[in-house]
Parts: structure tokens; sequence; C-alpha cells
């Protein structure tokens, strides 16, 4: 009979430390899961705030300038998570010599991407 109490006992203590380890471990994971989402989740949603505010002025407007795009973007630019945002105008095939023309020295140094459908770039 004491045998059996003992070897009761034992399982019992056996599956109680299983699921303290269970518990401790899960806790773990769930402290660094909050770790993670205040250390990397909430500043990456502080740091695309700012760019969605350009999207938006882009949205909103018919027409852009560099001057007014070089003023929206201050605020964005000031931000240490923002590295650059930078004045890329669009321009189609028809437009792209009457664009470099007027561009002259502006475009110098600049480097004009064209995109096929897929997306991909192919630099020219």
């Amino acid at each position: 009979m004491p045998l059996l109490i003992t070897a009761i006992l034992l399982a019992v203590g056996h599956i109680g430390l299983s699921q303290h380890e269970e518990n401790k471990a899960w806790s773990e994971i769930e402290t660094r899961m909050e770790d993670t989402y205040e250390n990397a989740f909430l500043p990456l949603h502080a740091a695309i705030n700012p760019l969605n505010g350009i999207e938006r002025f882009f949205a909103a407007s018919e027409q852009v300038s560099r001057q007014e795009f070089t003023t929206f973007t201050e605020y964005a630019l000031s931000q240490p998570e923002i590295i650059a945002a930078e004045w890329v105008p669009r321009v189609s095939r028809a437009e792209r010599a009457v664009f470099e023309s007027v561009s002259g020295a502006q475009i110098a140094e600049s480097v004009i991407e064209l995109r096929c459908r897929t997306g991909a770039a192919g630099i020219r």
C-alpha cells in the first residue's frame, strides 16, 4: 500500500511540475510577443503615419509641384525613422523628351526608370 501511495504522489507531482513548466513557457512567449509589439510594431506605425499624410496629399491634389512636395514632406523628413522622400514625377514615354529638355541640369544626375506591367524595373 505505501508503494502505491508513493507512485500516485510521484505521478501527481510530475503532472503538476509539467503544467507549471508549460505555463511558465507560455508566459515567457506572451512576454516576448508583448515586447515585440511595443518595440517593433508601435514604432513602425508611428513611422508610417507621416507617409500616409504624403499619400493623402497626392490623392487630394490634381497636380503637385516640386516646391509643394518639398514643403509638405518637411515634417515627415524630420522624423528619425524616415530616411528620404524623393520628388520623382511620373513621365510617360511621349513626355520624356520634353521633360528632359525642360529639366536640363536638374536631370543630369537623375536616373529615368522604366517599369513594365509586372512592376519590374529596367533602368535606362
